[in-house]
């Protein structure tokens, strides 16, 4: 019964019975089936709750057990912020650059989730700034494509490779840009080896940003002179993506689908793809016609 109370003061927070818990013998590396094998320890770093993380390590809890997902205690705290349980557990032995089953790290879910302090915490722990998971993602990759251009600029300063690719044949240009971060597609730019680096299925950031209708990341990958021409595997350049986006708003609009005869439902519907696609559709044609007067 000590085990289930442990478990269950821990989850509710609950100091006062932790403890006793903690005194009538509970087992500090019990599990709980009900949340990938949790043991008491993922619950309080995950809640935040400073003391009965203590009180628990106090008691012997192995601060690097991992749960059914070969997550720690520290994975937990980094996926949610808590800088100062995060501290304790290193203090107390926490492998800063211990992997999950999918290799992913600490340093990559404060990275991706945008916590800066706890990035720069591990960094000065020692953590691996190019560490890859398996789908051969970094912790700056993970930054690019979620926006966090504080952390970017701060794992690039410590030596993260930008240009480092994941299993797709992608690096950070390639999922800042298709996610749309304006800000972190100038840095990156900076950086980059090759603004026209094309992925495993052929798309270049220009195209991907085109096909997602980020008109800011298309008119600053313009400045950088990017190749609007290179095709990907399916014989698409950027303007053909921006195209087809215009397309594929109208016929996947469920108003226009649904109200087929009603002319305004279709009219109201192609002017809004139109507001996306068309300004796009004009800076690639017109960065083309200023590249083909400079002949």
């Amino acid at each position: 019964m000590s085990i289930l109370k442990l478990l269950s003061a821990t989850k509710e927070e609950d100091t006062a019975e932790v403890i006793d818990a903690l005194g009538d013998g509970a087992d500090t590396d019990a599990y709980d089936p009900t949340r990938h094998n949790f043991r008491p320890l993922h619950w309080s770093s995950e809640r935040g709750h400073l003391e009965i993380t203590r009180a628990l390590i106090d008691s012997g809890a192995n601060v690097n057990v991992k749960d059914a997902r070969g997550r720690t205690p520290l994975h937990q705290a980094a996926f949610v912020g808590h800088d100062d349980v995060a501290e304790l557990l290193i203090t107390n032995g926490a492998l800063v650059n211990e992997p999950d089953q999918l290799r992913f790290t600490a340093l990559m879910a404060a990275a991706q989730e945008g916590h800066a302090n706890l990035v720069q915490i591990f960094i000065s722990e020692g953590a691996c700034v190019n560490q890859q998971d398996s789908d051969g993602n970094t912790a700056v990759y993970l930054a690019c494509s979620n926006g966090h251009i504080t952390i970017v600029q701060n794992l690039v300063s410590h030596g993260a490779d930008v240009n480092v690719c994941n299993k797709r044949g992608w690096h950070c240009l390639h999922t800042a840009s298709v996610h749309g971060h304006p800000e972190v597609v100038d840095y990156i730019l900076g950086l980059c080896s090759d603004i026209n680096c094309v992925t495993n299925a052929g798309h270049t950031p220009h195209v991907l940003a085109a096909k997602r209708g980020h008109e800011s990341v298309v008119t600053i990958l313009n400045t950088y002179n990017a190749n609007i021409k290179v095709k990907d595997n399916t014989e698409l350049d950027a303007l053909d993506d921006a195209s087809q986006n215009s397309v594929d708003s109208l016929v996947n609009n469920e108003n226009s689908t649904q109200n087929f005869l009603n002319f305004n439902s279709i009219r109201d519907s192609f002017n809004n793809c139109m507001k996306v696609s068309l300004p796009l559709i004009a800076i690639i044609l017109s960065i083309s016609f200023v590249k083909y007067l400079r002949k």
